[in-house]
């Protein structure tokens, strides 16, 4: 029997919350390991990770009364890197799955704002794509902007969430009534985080938000029945 192994880490991709290994023969030219594949995927299938389960009860409340949904941007919806064209114009990527849950907690709700400390155009236009009224960039204080917007919306800080990746997000969400940290954030962030989500930034990790609080105010059923 031949051996089989693994290629290079790198080429492990992450599924679903597992691994899964591309394997390969040492003899190139056999291609008999198509049905390993296969099984692979069909195991997974069949073994779907849990998704927002066991959740502390404090966890439950707290995002049960959110009402505003806040998120810093760099690092948190997109990946942390700064792109640049030649010309200096800048770039960002954004994830579709983080804009559906965003779109679904202003249907349900819930309005959610961007506070960024940068100043980028890509973001004014993901903001308009989305429906989102309230962008605020350049912020070097983002506790205060967070303080005005609730104030202007009649909402109190407990009914805030406030999502970050690094230090300037943590004013903010220490007076948020759910703060959050995704999965990459800076240690300290995450020490300061009533949860912190199994994605990282721009990477799907704003939608486990978004899913976290409808799932909290029982709205989750209802919209998993909206797509089928």
């Amino acid at each position: 029997m031949r051996r089989r192994r693994p290629e290079h880490p790198r080429s492990a991709a992450r599924a679903g919350g597992l691994i899964r290994l591309r394997l390969i023969r040492l003899d190139e030219s056999d291609k008999s390991n198509t049905p390993l594949l296969l099984l692979l995927s069909h195991h997974q299938a069949e073994n779907p990770v849990p998704y927002l389960t066991n959740l502390p009860p404090d966890l439950l409340a707290r995002a049960a009364k959110i009402r505003l949904a806040a998120f810093d941007v760099d690092g948190t919806l997109t990946d942390g890197h700064l792109h640049y064209s030649e010309g200096g114009h800048e770039t960002k990527v954004f994830h579709v799955h983080d804009g559906l849950g965003l779109k679904r907690l202003q249907a349900n709700g819930v309005q959610v704002a961007f506070i960024t400390a940068r100043i980028s155009h890509p973001v004014a236009l993901r903001a308009e794509e989305l429906d989102i009224a309230h962008v605020y960039q350049g912020q070097s204080d983002k506790r205060s902007c967070l303080l005005q917007l609730l104030e202007a919306l009649n909402l109190s800080p407990e009914q805030a969430a406030f999502t970050g990746d690094d230090l300037p997000d943590l004013p903010p969400m220490h007076i948020a009534g759910l703060a959050v940290a995704v999965a990459n954030a800076h240690p300290w962030v995450a020490e300061a985080a009533h949860w912190q989500t199994r994605l990282s930034g721009g990477m799907g990790a704003a939608r486990e938000v978004a899913d976290l609080i409808l799932h909290a105010q029982g709205k989750a059923d209802a919209e998993r029945e909206r797509w089928r």
